[in-house]
């Protein structure tokens, strides 16, 4: 599975000087609260209706996808 908002959300907290490990564990924290709320509702994961809450709610991880997506459209994925 390939998330274009981790692969984000894991550059901009190494950009703001965060080093791996706890990084990836704040970002291990993200997944953990996106899978329960999935499993609560009994729904399947889908990428898009989190980026859509994501720009719902303002984050600035979705200025970095917005950015990311303008600017070269490389592969700024992250697998999980």
């Amino acid at each position: 599975m390939k998330s274009t908002w981790a692969r984000a959300c894991y550059d901009h907290l190494k950009e703001k000087g965060m080093r791996q490990y706890p990084a990836l564990r704040t970002l291990a924290f993200k997944w953990i609260r996106i899978l329960f709320r999935c499993w609560k509702d009994r729904v399947p994961y889908d990428e898009t209706t989190y980026i859509a809450a994501l720009r719902k709610a303002g984050s600035p991880i979705d200025d970095l996808l917005n950015s990311a997506n303008n600017s070269a459209n490389n592969s700024t994925e992250i697998t999980c």
